[in-house]
């Protein structure tokens, strides 16, 4: 059970059940729920942020839809269990770009989290991916989103405890990574101040 947890869910639904999920991750995972992301005066909030030391960093947004018709590679034709009204909305994954290039950009502005040498010299040391969450939709209806907007995307099933952390390691960071703890604390210092570690 993960012991890494900081911040507070979300009231919503979906936010209720994905926090619930976390729960059951191993150690590995340290785990933000609501975090602010800051680049100058830039400021996103993405629902969850997770840091694992083999996978990088994942970015996580909810949606409470439990029907959803891709558009295309960016939006959806959804309804929401909270108001039950048909409209046309961004995919979470593309929700979650907004927050990972603030973040990647935070990256590149420390030392201990850029690389410094090679063809991606300067560029964050970090993999950052953007997650979707659809705790209400599974089967054909998701099978179809993925289609439109790629893997990195979370179902029911995928949320169920004996599925979950297996879901999150099957991705493979578009680079090989192993985090130092010196990383890590970089990374939780730039997500949450309340984590510098004094030098």
């Amino acid at each position: 059970m993960t012991t890494h947890f900081y911040g507070t869910p979300g009231s919503e639904s979906g936010d209720k059940i994905f926090a619930s999920s976390v729960k059951f991750l191993s150690d590995d995972w340290i785990v933000f729920a609501q975090p602010v992301v800051v680049d100058n005066d830039q400021i996103a909030y993405p629902d969850y942020l997770l840091i694992h030391p083999n996978k990088g960093v994942y970015i996580v947004e909810i949606k409470d839809w439990y029907i959803a018709t891709a558009v295309d590679g960016r939006c959806a034709e959804v309804i929401s269990i909270t108001d039950k009204q048909k409209r046309i909305e961004k995919s979470p994954n593309e929700q979650a770009n907004s927050s990972m290039y603030k973040l990647m950009n935070r990256f590149k502005k420390d030392p201990v989290l850029t690389q410094h040498e090679g063809h991606y010299k300067g560029k964050s040391a970090v993999p950052l991916t953007s997650w979707g969450c659809l705790p209400h939709i599974k089967g054909t209806q998701l099978y179809n989103l993925r289609r439109y907007w790629g893997g990195a995307l979370l179902g029911e099933d995928d949320l169920k405890p004996a599925f979950f952390e297996n879901s999150l390691l099957d991705y493979e960071p578009f680079f090989k990574v192993q985090l130092s703890d010196t990383q890590i604390d970089h990374i939780r210092a730039i997500v949450d101040p309340k984590h510098i570690v004094p030098g």
